[in-house]
């Protein structure tokens, strides 16, 4: 459920139209401090809150990629390979920030 908390906080950072450009990439630290600090995560839980971030960011970009197998014409001029690419590039990212930021939220909740 932690993951899923850090996963709509970074979805919100990149709502506010001004500084969504910081914010947005931003966002999976953000999220992920704040559900590590949620639940008090230590290291191991700090890494499945990552992965669960990082897993469901990569959902829109799964079917992103069948819609584009099935009509190629969705994505006019992307190959399958690079749309999977994407996935995987989005899901370190997500996964990487989400980790580090749960991992530091969780060891400030437990020090504070």
């Amino acid at each position: 459920m932690a993951g899923v908390l850090g996963f709509g906080v970074s979805l919100l950072c990149l709502l506010p139209p001004i500084i969504h450009f910081c914010s947005g990439p931003l966002g999976p630290a953000i999220g992920g401090y704040v559900a590590g600090a949620r639940v008090r995560a230590r290291p191991r839980q700090g890494v499945l809150i990552g992965l669960v971030m990082g897993s469901l960011a990569v959902i829109p970009l799964a079917i992103a990629l069948g819609v584009h197998l099935a009509n190629p014409q969705f994505l006019p001029g992307a190959s399958p390979v690079l749309v999977a690419l994407g996935a995987l590039l989005l899901l370190a990212w997500v996964a990487g920030l989400g980790m580090l930021g749960a991992i530091l939220g969780g060891r400030s909740a437990r020090e504070g």
